[in-house]
Order: structure tokens, then sequence, then C-alpha cells
């Protein structure tokens, strides 16, 4: 994070080191940048995979390193940001489709350097590429609901069969004090602690 981290020294003579990583973290949103880079990676992979193996062993480095770092870096690093995952995701294989071709294309070019027949029996290969990338784009609807989808959960709903309340909040077993079994090593934990604390600390 190149500019995050010039902001961030560029900041430094003018305010204190957490008010600077603050101002630094503020307008930076790498979702899309990271979606794209992947995308291009997986694409640069498997363009060339077929006439140079080895590149699978350069890409599965890339993609490990990548889930330890983009991992640590959203969980520990950077501040949450609003989930535009969605969005990203659905280019991102849009552009996987789009290298799809490219490849096609160059193993059909390959084929027809080692003679006509090869290269008619791969040829029919392409439009079966474009008729699932064609139909990837106007059937398959992640934006909205589709009407019979709609029509559907209007009905279910005048059935009261969905619940119009407010979403139930979820609370990890574990971590509830009321209701919930404790694992057995948190119940030992517990027992120790209560154990070991004298009448003062727990107040009886």
């Amino acid at each position: 994070r190149r500019a995050v981290l010039a902001k961030y020294l560029s900041l430094l003579p003018f305010m204190s080191p957490e008010q600077a990583h603050l101002v630094s973290e503020t307008d930076t949103c790498l979702t899309g940048e990271r979606h794209g880079k992947s995308a291009f990676m997986l694409v640069i992979v498997l363009v060339f995979s077929t006439l140079a193996p080895i590149i699978l062993v350069f890409g599965f480095v890339f993609f490990v390193l990548g889930r330890i770092v983009y991992c640590y870096l959203l969980c520990f690093a950077e501040p949450p940001r609003n989930d535009m995952g969605g969005e990203f995701w659905v280019n991102s294989v849009e552009q996987v489709r789009i290298g799809l071709l490219v490849f096609n294309l160059l193993m059909l070019g390959v084929l027809l350097l080692n003679g006509i027949w090869p290269f008619l029996l791969g040829l029919p290969t392409l439009p079966l590429l474009i008729a699932g990338w064609v139909r990837s784009r106007r059937c398959l609807q992640w934006e909205r609901l589709s009407m019979e989808a709609a029509v559907e959960a209007d009905a279910l709903a005048a059935n009261n069969k969905i619940d119009d309340g407010p979403p139930a909040e979820y609370s990890q077993p574990e971590c509830s004090s009321e209701g919930a079994p404790r694992l057995p090593h948190i119940r030992a934990a517990a027992e120790v602690m209560r154990e070991g604390a004298g009448p003062e600390q727990t107040g009886d």
C-alpha cells in the first residue's frame, strides 16, 4: 500500500502518529484494485498455462501469499469499509470470461499451426464459450429479484410465512452468558479463575 504509506509519512510532521494513521486510511478503497489485480493475474495464468505450465507454480504462490496478506490487512490493519464485494466479484468474473476467450483464440491459433483438422475440431468450443458468456450476462440476475421471485415473496408474506419484524441478532454461543452451554475448556478455565479469586474479588 504505497499510496497509504506515502500519505502517512507526509502527515507525520504535522500530527501525531495515531492521527496520521487515521487520516491516511480515509478515502482509500482498495477492494476494486485488488479484485482487478487478482483477475488479471488469474487470466495470465489461465492463458499461458498450456503453453508454459511452469506459470502455474508462480500463480499458485501469488494467490497463496495474497490470501495471507489480504486476510491480515482486512482483519487487523485496515479500517472497516463499505462492502462492495458483490459488484466487484461480478466484474472480476466477467474479466476472467474475457480471459478464457483469449485463451480459446490462442489455442485455436496453436492448433491451426499443427494442421487444419485439429483447428476444425477445436473450433466448436468458440461459439459455446461465447454463448455461455452471453447467457450469463442476460439470464443471470444478481442485482434485483425476478418478477416470479417477487410475486412468490409477496404471497409468502400475505400468508404470514415471512417475518417482517426486525432481524434477529446472532450471538456466538460461547460468548453468551445466558442459556447457552459453555465449552468444556472454557468452563474449566472459569472454574480455575473462580477458585483462585479471593472473597473480596468474588464478592462472597
